[in-house]
């Protein structure tokens, strides 16, 4: 997967996007961490739910956990991320899944955009690239 840009935060590498779309092919968010800015961007799919948004906000919180541990690692190695934002993306598809019922239960309103406190930009691919 391609890095990104050290002036911008953008990223360079065509190829890579595409891996970085099919990663996230299923879900309505896509993310990547700028190793130069040290940021996690979150970008939402068009059609993405406050559910949706705070999921993509649980990956990054998890990615971030995940990036202190292997700080080094990842820092010099492309691989090590991509590695890690799939590995962290697992956890959390697995974390809401096991847990969604229980906060729905405790009086969660999942459908109120918690996270987000003005509209942000979506994205949208024809055919279903992504």
């Amino acid at each position: 997967m391609g890095q990104d840009s050290h002036s911008t935060g953008s990223f360079k590498d065509l190829d890579g996007l595409a891996e970085l779309f099919t990663l996230f092919h299923d879900q309505k968010y896509v993310m990547w961490y700028s190793i130069t800015t040290r940021e996690v961007i979150i970008v939402l799919k068009h059609g993405a739910t406050p559910f949706d948004h705070i999921k993509a906000w649980s990956h990054a919180l998890l990615l971030a956990r995940e990036l202190v541990r292997q700080q080094d690692k990842v820092s010099k190695d492309n691989t090590q991320l991509v590695k890690a934002i799939t590995t962290t993306l697992e956890e959390t598809i697995q974390l809401f899944h096991t847990n969604t019922s229980a906060v729905m239960a405790a009086g969660w309103d999942l459908s109120i955009p918690h996270v987000e406190i003005k509209s942000g930009s979506r994205i949208r691919f024809k055919a279903g690239v992504a």
